[in-house]
């Protein structure tokens, strides 16, 4: 889990929907570059820009 898990304030700009999602995205992508993950990183980067 993020440290931003229990987040009171959202940005203007997203509900509180995507910003938990974004910020789970973030987390995900965080510990697989520290786990040195990187191919399953890019993987999963190349299918969320793909439906972007």
């Amino acid at each position: 889990r993020g440290k931003n898990a229990h987040v009171h304030a959202v940005p203007k700009s997203a509900t509180p929907a995507q910003y938990a999602k974004a910020t789970g995205l973030e987390a995900l992508f965080g510990a697989l570059y520290l786990a040195g993950q990187t191919d399953r990183l890019n993987e999963l980067f190349h299918l969320v820009m793909e439906d972007a």
